[in-house]
């Protein structure tokens, strides 16, 4: 994902690999294996020449906005009944940890509450989507976007 929004933007910047690689002062085998995805963890060091180098900020390389889907890239997506669902199950979650807290005499504030819940809510919706792309039959996987033409 990161490799892949470097190059997004080193491209929609009109850069060549060797030209971004010098001006971050990185080798452009580094850069080139950074983009291709063999170098999984690059230090932030480096990410930082790189996005200096390409007027963007470290943060760009983790936005989904740079990830559009090829055609063929089936992503699922939550109806607003499996939404509820899920928010439903992290209160839950979150209402016995609360129980098991308040045993051991510490408390959580409301605004602890709401974090643990909103950060609850985000794993099960990862782990439902990741789950629904994994486990969709295939002859079910049908874009929305091919679904509409």
């Amino acid at each position: 994902m990161i490799g892949d929004n470097i190059r997004k933007i080193r491209e929609a910047n009109k850069l060549g690999l060797n030209e971004t690689a010098r001006r971050a002062g990185i080798s452009a085998g580094y850069l080139s294996s950074l983009e291709r995805g063999e170098k999984k963890n690059p230090s932030m060091d480096s990410l930082k020449k790189i996005a200096d180098a390409l007027g963007v900020s470290v943060n760009d390389f983790f936005d989904d906005k740079y990830n559009i889907n090829e055609d063929n890239e089936f992503n699922p997506t939550l109806s607003v009944k499996e939404q509820k669902k899920l928010d439903k199950q992290a209160q839950d979650i979150v209402n016995n940890l609360s129980v098991s807290l308040s045993k051991n005499k510490n408390s959580l504030e409301d605004e602890d509450y709401e974090i643990l819940q909103a950060s609850i809510s985000a794993a099960l919706q990862s782990l439902t989507l990741k789950n629904k792309k994994k486990f969709t039959p295939k002859k079910y996987r049908v874009n929305k976007k091919k679904k509409d033409e």
